[in-house]
């Protein structure tokens, strides 16, 4: 008894958080953005250095490199033979570069290391986003600005939900969780 007591209080909290969440004006998208700025991660050290400055500078669009970011879930991280489309001639000689063609040769992806995740028990759609023309920095940040990828923005619940009311999208749970027991 004390057991199923215990699991209801918990599932009321939850539901009680969500529902505060759900009915809270929302917070204007840039007073938002700084808080999740203030909030971000330190810079990560990838295995090969990476430039979203750089390649922004030459008008390279996200989707060139995160191929699947507007049609499928998830945006993918950039294989090497992908890379060396363009690398094959651009700065080919560059010990980066040496290592991505190395990658490219053996036929092995490139280890980058994940900046942003998601809880798993989030659905998020790349795919969706992109057809509500939800751009890549909404949620990325000024990735453009960046010679060092970090979390920018920290996606979080509040974040998304800000978001959602801001654009007039869905914000039923059962939009982005799976609601099972």
């Amino acid at each position: 008894m004390k057991r199923r007591a215990r699991n209801s209080l918990s599932i009321g909290v939850v539901c009680a958080f969500a529902f505060a969440t759900i009915n809270a004006p929302a917070i204007p998208a840039y007073a938002q953005v700084a808080k999740a700025q203030r909030d971000a991660a330190k810079p990560v050290s990838q295995p090969v250095p990476f430039s979203h400055k750089r390649h922004c500078e030459k008008n390279i669009p996200c989707v060139l490199c995160h191929q699947t970011a507007t049609s499928g879930e998830t945006a993918g991280l950039p294989r090497a033979d992908v890379c060396m489309t363009c690398h094959q001639t651009v700065a080919a000689g560059s010990p980066a570069i040496r290592k991505v063609a190395a990658y490219a040769s053996q036929h092995k992806p490139i280890p980058w290391v994940r900046i942003y995740r998601i809880q798993d028990f989030v659905f998020f759609s790349h795919n969706r986003h992109a057809n509500a023309n939800v751009t890549c920095s909404a949620c990325h940040g000024k990735v453009c600005e960046s010679d060092v990828l970090k979390q920018e923005v920290r996606l979080s619940m509040i974040f998304c939900i800000n978001c959602h009311k801001a654009r007039k999208a869905t914000i039923k749970c059962n939009a982005c969780h799976t609601l099972s027991m």
